[in-house]
């Protein structure tokens, strides 16, 4: 089984949805999906076929964030994290509820976070209804 990740994505934590959305497009033309799981409001964008940021309400961690998450294919969360110490990298947040997922956070060797993501089920985009 291939464990490559179908895709990459840096995940950010910050406190308005709409002053990052706007700084963003301002600045590089970025534009947004608005996205509301059960749990969490979001805006997505998609840099290439398998890149993509999103900025998700929270409390902003510089030097702990952004970091690398990559979304598995199948159901990959469990082989990957067997295979995590056996690398000689730990788990710092365990299997738990994220949009549309399961998430995880790892560290690897040198303690560098790296975020897991398995779907299951594929978001929908909202509307902006900030009037």
């Amino acid at each position: 089984m291939s464990l490559r990740p179908a895709e990459t994505c840096l995940i950010f934590h910050v406190l308005d949805l709409d002053r990052t959305e706007a700084f963003y497009h301002a600045l590089f033309g970025l534009t947004f999906e608005r996205h509301q799981a059960v749990n969490q409001n979001f805006i997505f964008t998609r840099l290439s076929a398998d890149f993509s940021m999103s900025f998700m309400l929270g409390e902003p961690c510089p030097g702990r964030h952004p970091f690398p998450t990559f979304t598995l294919s199948g159901k990959q969360m469990h082989a990957v994290i067997e295979e995590l110490g056996r690398q000689g990298g730990h788990l710092l947040d365990p299997v738990s509820p994220a949009p549309y997922g399961l998430g995880a956070v790892l560290a690897d060797p040198d303690g560098y976070r790296i975020g897991l993501y398995q779907p299951i089920t594929l978001p929908s985009p909202l509307q902006n209804d900030t009037a």
